[in-house]
């Protein structure tokens, strides 16, 4: 009988911590979250993920901007003053994973800041969208997607 009840108990501690499993990582921070979505069944995915000289591009291009404002040489919105601890970017696969999942979902807007949220990072922002009609996968330009970015940036205060 003793064993027969242990049994029992075992499996049933083995089945809730195989339903734990299942459920999204990022659910603790709220059941909203993007990472936690399934994609949109009425969105097309052409693509998922970059491709490592995509990444690599993108933070160039980021530091490179980041760095002519953190000098004072950015002439775009007037004279910036220069920045004392500014850090170059790197490329974060978790974020990373994060943001396509809700790109899935085809919404042109924001998520909820917990929607980001993860455990190393307090803040994040969404801090580009850009919205095609193709059917087909395009060359992206990121040296044009960057700069309209900043661009942006620049102006928001």
């Amino acid at each position: 009988m003793v064993s027969h009840v242990t049994s029992i108990v075992s499996l049933f501690a083995l089945l809730l911590g195989l339903a734990e499993c299942a459920k999204c990582p990022y659910a603790k921070f709220t059941p909203q979250h993007s990472f936690c979505k399934a994609p949109n069944p009425k969105c097309t995915i052409l693509e998922r993920g970059l491709q490592p000289a995509d990444k690599q591009r993108l933070v160039d291009l980021h530091n490179m901007y980041r760095e002519k404002v953190a000098s004072g040489n950015e002439t775009q919105a007037g004279k910036l003053p220069t920045a004392t601890n500014m850090y170059e970017m790197v490329w974060d696969d978790e974020l990373a994973s994060i943001a396509q999942k809700w790109a899935e979902q085809c919404i042109y807007d924001h998520d909820c800041d917990e929607c980001r949220q993860v455990e190393q990072i307090l803040k994040l922002d969404k801090i580009f969208t850009e919205q095609g009609s193709s059917n087909q996968p395009t060359k992206h330009d990121w040296d044009r997607m960057v700069k309209k970015l900043v661009r942006r940036g620049l102006y928001v205060r």
